[in-house]
């Protein structure tokens, strides 16, 4: 009887080894649905995913791939077979499930033609190359010791047409979650075989979650952190706060506390205490920028590396490995797509910091390595940082998709910010309604304590529209102050003129700054993440000394960042990031009066695109009737916040790319949802950057072509995002540069400014 195998083996330097070395398919297909069944069984979809997993490389049994291993032929679709046999025993997510597995989950329409070509037996060898029915399949299934048959299962196909029906966002996440189990387990074994180095090192390096040791030595940290004074006992007041409700049942909830009271710490004591109490599996914190995880992870790391080791935090951002192309993705004997699907994260680690965009563009993916984690994300308690940053064109399906994670898969949800939106106004709109339980009893009472620490000014001749240079005079006249603008070329331009009007010069040849000795610094995601760590240890160092710093920043320090100025100067624009902005003034009450944030207009000013401009043009209208009916611009009066948030949902189309119509039980269109739900609107590349040790990960990539997960976690600190389609301006100029298979690797091809980081040089900067 001829031996079937689902994967060659290659040595060191990528050659193929002899057949005696190939992975078995039986041995494949048994590991793979028990490791799927393991995954699914929190979901309650185990059974299913067992299937999924024995059926998933079904046509791996037929001639044609066999002879794909051998080079003798290409292309051969080895899931139909298997999603087929699937289908026609009612396990619909299951089917789905296999049929996506490598080409991400197909559409409805897709599904029902994949099915019909396995059944005839013209389009069956002509399409998916497969030259054998399914009872033949079955046979050498069957000879070859494989149990196809096993008991019992059969789904649920009244409740999935009601659910499909009812909650089409519900469905669609149940049958991501199945997929998640089944991708997992097939990287993962596929991994063991193909590279089991690797494979040995995530072993070692995993590390059960135990809330009631990590749990332990926060709080001691916690306890050694405390101040004394009003400030030192409001934030321990809202620590209590936030323990003391961790016993309440797994469900939706909202943290509110203003800036600076100590929610990153508090919050993840409420998980911890809340996993002890209810069981749950894992933290999630999921933040909306880069550069708030970077220090995020960082404390927990600090807290926590000690005990647990380097890899206790999974830190999961940026994203620099481009699809696969879809014509591509089905030839998974192909070392290239292999690899990179192994270097994908699934989220195993006991605590997870992310962003937004991985957490719900994930929720809402049909690829494989997008969904990967998902079915990690059960039985987890998530905290959202700065939930207000939430996309209002994407509220619908993403307040639908977060009910679901509470009422199906065990998942405690818990959504902070100091300006809590006003999701409420929307409540009809989501399946069940939107009722989350506040944790804090009081909210107002923090609010209301921290309001002493800054005055607001909005000064006539700061609002009537200033120039760069003006502003720059201003800024000058304070001796420390933070200046936040809207746009990334504003804090270049400012920053430029704060320099021209200090006198000062600054080497554009120097390799690695003192930043310490530099009174003006520069802050925006131009900057690679290491760059804006030292920019912002500087800061903080010349601050602590009192010693006079200005940093000129785009909206990025807002939220979260741990600051402290006795000045800060805002751009007009959100009123949620104006109190944002604020919230890095006079942060620890140490000033002996109040700091003051000042809020100005740039003559020529320029907003982002879409919702950003929209709610900064609210702002500037409620400022405007404010003066025009004589009452004062409150800023953090609860009823200005509630009447902004209401007129920026109005004003608002809140399922924009039509989700809903997508995920309908008449559409089931995955690939087109997952083309269109973006929480960035336009998808990025990250791009190494000749920085410290970037110049010599950029070396090593170049020499050997390909990521390695070593280099891959290395060059998150050394890389800068950027639009597609900027992105593709900047290869076709020569900006930046692309090597590796498939151009997997893109670098930044000019001179990276010490001080300004990834932008285009001005003339006097390129004469070295």
């Amino acid at each position: 009887m001829p031996e079937y195998y689902a994967h060659t083996r290659e040595d060191k330097y990528g050659n193929q080894l002899s057949e005696q070395n190939w992975h078995l398919l039986k041995d494949h297909l048994r590991s793979v649905a028990e490791k799927s069944r393991h995954f699914a069984e929190p979901m309650k979809m185990g059974e299913e995913a067992y299937v999924a997993g024995l059926l998933h490389d079904f046509g791996k049994y037929g001639d044609n791939f066999q002879k794909r291993l051998r080079h003798q032929i290409s292309h051969v679709n080895h899931w139909a077979h298997g999603a087929k046999f699937a289908f026609d025993r009612g396990a619909f997510l299951a089917a789905f499930s296999i049929a996506g597995h490598h080409v991400g989950i197909p559409k409805r329409s897709d599904m029902g033609e994949l099915i019909q070509d396995v059944q005839n037996g013209e389009s069956r060898m002509q399409k998916l190359r497969l030259n054998e029915d399914l009872s033949e399949l079955l046979r050498r299934a069957v000879e070859d010791g494989l149990d196809v048959n096993p008991t019992g299962f059969s789904g649920d196909t009244d409740g999935l047409r009601r659910l499909m029906k009812e909650n089409p966002i519900a469905f669609g996440l149940r049958l991501r979650m199945l997929f998640s189990a089944l991708v997992d387990a097939d990287f993962l074994d596929t991994e063991n075989f193909c590279n089991p180095t690797q494979s040995q090192e995530r072993r070692e390096i995993q590390r059960s979650f135990e809330p009631e040791k990590i749990l332990k030595i926060l709080e001691d940290h916690l306890h050694q952190l405390r101040k004394p004074g009003w400030l030192g006992n409001l934030r321990h007041d809202f620590l209590s706060e936030c323990l003391e409700a961790a016993d309440k049942p797994t469900g939706l909830y909202t943290l509110t506390g203003p800036t600076g009271i100590g929610k990153t710490l508090a919050s993840l004591a409420f998980a911890l205490r809340h996993a002890v109490e209810h069981q749950k599996r894992r933290a999630i914190v999921v933040i909306p920028y880069t550069t708030i995880i970077e220090q995020t992870a960082n404390t927990y790391r600090n807290i926590f590396e000690k005990e647990f080791g380097a890899h206790f935090v999974l830190e999961h951002h940026s994203n620099f490995i481009p699809p696969t192309k879809e014509e591509d993705a089905e030839d998974s004997v192909n070392p290239a797509d292999r690899r990179h699907r192994l270097l994908s994260e699934n989220w195993a680690s006991p605590v997870v910091v992310t962003t937004t965009v991985q957490f719900f563009d994930s929720l809402f993916a049909n690829r494989p390595r997008d969904c990967r984690k998902l079915h990690n994300v059960t039985e987890s308690v998530i905290f959202f940082d700065e939930v207000q940053t939430l996309p209002v064109g994407l509220l619908k399906p993403t307040l639908s998709a977060l009910k679901s994670l509470v009422a199906d898969f065990g998942c405690t949800v818990v959504l902070g910010t100091a300006t809590q939106p006003a999701f409420r106004h929307i409540s009809g709109h989501v399946e069940g309604g939107w009722n989350p339980v506040e944790i804090i009893k009081n909210p107002n009472r923090y609010a209301s304590s921290l309001k002493n620490r800054v005055r607001y000014e909005f000064e006539p001749e700061m609002m009537a529209g200033v120039s760069h240079d003006y502003l720059a005079a201003k800024i000058l006249e304070t001796g420390s102050a933070l200046c936040v603008v809207n746009t990334k070329l504003d804090a270049e331009e400012i920053w430029r003129a704060v320099n021209r009007r200090k006198g000062s010069s600054y080497p554009v040849t120097e390799e690695n700054p003192d930043f310490a000795h530099l009174e003006v610094l520069h802050l925006s995601t131009t900057l690679c993440a290491d760059h804006r760590r030292q920019i912002l240890e500087a800061a903080r160092q010349r601050l602590n000394k009192g010693v006079p710093v200005i940093l000129i920043s785009t909206q990025l320090i807002e939220a979260g960042v741990d600051i402290d100025f006795p000045v800060v100067f805002r751009a007009l624009g959100p009123l949620d990031s104006i109190i944002q902005s604020a919230g890095r003034c006079n942060r620890e009450g140490g000033l002996s009066g109040l700091g003051e944030t000042r809020i100005f207009k740039l003559e020529k000013h320029k907003y982002p695109k879409g919702v950003y401009k929209t709610a900064a043009e609210i702002t500037a209208s409620l400022y405007t009737e404010c003066l025009e009916e004589n009452r004062p611009f409150d800023v953090e009066n609860p009823d200005l916040l509630e009447t902004y948030f209401t007129r920026l949902y109005g004003n608002h189309e809140i399922d924009t790319k039509n989700i809903l119509e997508l995920a309908s039980a008449e559409r089931l269109d995955f690939p087109e949802i997952a083309k269109r739900y973006h929480v960035i609107d336009d998808s990025t590349r990250a791009v190494l950057v000749p920085w410290s040790e970037g110049v010599d990960i950029i070396d090593q990539l170049k020499k050997i072509g390909h990521w390695t997960r070593p280099l891959l976690q290395k060059a998150k600190a050394y890389s800068v995002n950027f639009y597609q389609n900027k992105f593709n301006d900047w290869i076709a100029a020569g900006v930046i540069k692309v090597v590796g298979e498939g151009g997997e690797i893109a670098y930044w091809n000019l001179k990276y400014h010490p001080y300004l980081g990834a932008v285009e040089p001005q003339m006097e900067e390129m004469i070295v």
